[in-house]
């Protein structure tokens, strides 16, 4: 899961370097096996059929290992007497993963195009970042990596679904590809990080490794000379407080509707997961309008500019959290069989007491998958941190890397992958950890 995990902003900064025209890692490999030009070399983000082509790449690099994980989710709620009955009947290998598993995987596959589409068609930053990237459109010579490794989770989940299969050779054909592609990107941004600056555009060997050797200057830049920890601490307190009232207003909203009888609960909770699928490119500038509004008010009451600072975000972000949130919890709290609440109530226990003792308890996967989800949200915004806020100090991650190492013509490309690696492990760390736990969650949430 680190594509997912990963601050997307960051990483596709990453990725305009790997498209970059005159000093692309792709470019340099087509070139050298005689598949392109070196007079003119392809314009991966400047012609229109290739940026469409890049851009579609770049999402289902993203996506794919997440509605990997999704399928490993719906694989695992599979029951294992499926199974047993199946081999009972002499199907083995890959007649009982096309015959049994697959057909019972259509409701996932649901799922996963439909997270798809609203990913793609909600990330507004994806076109905007690849494509106005001042060095790619000026010199066609930066350093842009993707930065994520081949996630674990992408691992296990294919294991899981070639785990029929008695030639493991097969499962090694399949998955080495896979990991490689999700791998790619990070390795070049782990090889770009330590790279020394003459040696991003030093045509005459090969990009895959250091010439000059190793340095850490991009890291003492990016400590010493931006504010770089500023950004990191507010996207913490954004992220941190965003998730506090996302669980405190989804959690009693996703138990109500989960026991709101016959179809109005579900029709309710359907329309609260459609205002998630609003694209923030809708919804800015009437937000944007309503932080003004509150601002005048903050300013004259309380002194406080609520406009261009972190607050304005923190009370924004919640308008695409709590929705899906709701919506998770919601299917969570339907697997919960009713009659355990009612025992808890006959014995004495209030409708409080029951939900803090016995409902809360089993909801730790649905709760723990909306704190990570949440989170990943906020860390990946870019829409709203871009609009609202303007001063250096007041930034997050997503906005302070874009705008502040991009310097006239010449991005700061060492010190942007190192200000993305730094994110990335810990969050791919907390995704691998708790995997799960957010598998069960969205077993127990999406998929009713």
């Amino acid at each position: 899961l680190l594509p997912w995990a990963a601050p997307l902003p960051l990483s596709l900064m990453g990725w305009t370097w790997i498209f970059d025209t005159t000093y692309s890692i792709i470019n340099w490999t087509l070139q050298h096996l005689h598949l392109a030009s070196t007079v003119s070399p392809p314009q991966w983000l400047a012609q229109p059929r290739l940026a469409m082509g890049s851009v579609i790449a770049v999402h289902a690099w993203r996506i794919i290992p997440f509605a990997t994980v999704i399928f490993l989710a719906g694989l695992a709620s599979i029951p294992k007497e499926v199974d047993d009955a199946a081999a009972i009947d002499g199907a083995t290998g890959f007649r009982k993963f096309w015959s049994v598993s697959l057909p019972l995987q259509l409701p996932i596959a649901t799922v996963a195009l439909l997270f798809g589409i609203v990913f793609t068609a909600t990330d507004m930053a994806v076109v905007y970042i690849l494509t106005n990237v001042p060095l790619t459109r000026t010199r066609r010579g930066c350093d842009r990596d993707a930065d994520l490794r081949a996630p674990r989770g992408g691992d296990v989940a294919m294991d899981a679904v070639l785990r029929g299969f008695r030639e493991k050779g097969l499962s090694y054909l399949i998955v080495g590809p896979f990991a490689i592609v999700l791998a790619f990107p990070f390795y070049v941004m782990v090889i770009t990080a330590f790279k020394q600056q003459r040696d991003f555009y030093d045509l005459s060997h090969t990009p895959y490794w250091f010439h000059k050797g190793p340095t850490l200057s991009n890291a003492r830049f990016l400590f010493d000379e931006t504010q770089y920890t500023t950004w990191l601490r507010n996207t913490a307190i954004v992220g941190v407080v965003v998730v506090l009232i996302t669980l405190v207003l989804a959690v009693p909203a996703g138990y109500a509707l989960a026991r709101l009888s016959g179809k109005l609960g579900q029709s309710v909770g359907v329309g609260i997961f459609l205002t998630y699928l609003v694209p923030p490119t809708l919804l800015f500038l009437p937000l944007f309008s309503v932080i003004t509004q509150l601002d005048r008010q903050t300013s004259s009451l309380l002194h406080f500019h609520l406009r261009g600072s972190i607050w304005s975000l923190v009370l924004v972000y919640p308008s695409f959290t709590v929705p899906f949130a709701t919506w998770l919890l919601m299917g969570f709290f339907k697997t919960i069989p009713r009659e355990l609440e009612d025992a808890a109530l006959i014995d004495g226990a209030s409708r409080l007491g029951t939900l803090v003792r016995i409902v809360f308890p089993i909801s730790v996967p649905g709760i723990l998958t909306v704190v990570i989800f949440s989170f990943s949200l906020v860390v990946n915004e870019f829409v709203y941190a871009f609009t609202f806020i303007s001063a250096s100090a007041h930034r997050t991650l997503s906005t302070g890397v874009y705008t502040d190492l991009i310097r006239g013509d010449l991005p700061q490309w060492g010190a942007i992958m190192v200000a993305s690696l730094i994110p990335s492990i810990p969050l791919a760390l907390l995704y691998n950890t708790f995997l799960d736990r957010f598998i069960a969650g969205f077993t127990g949430g999406a998929f009713r």
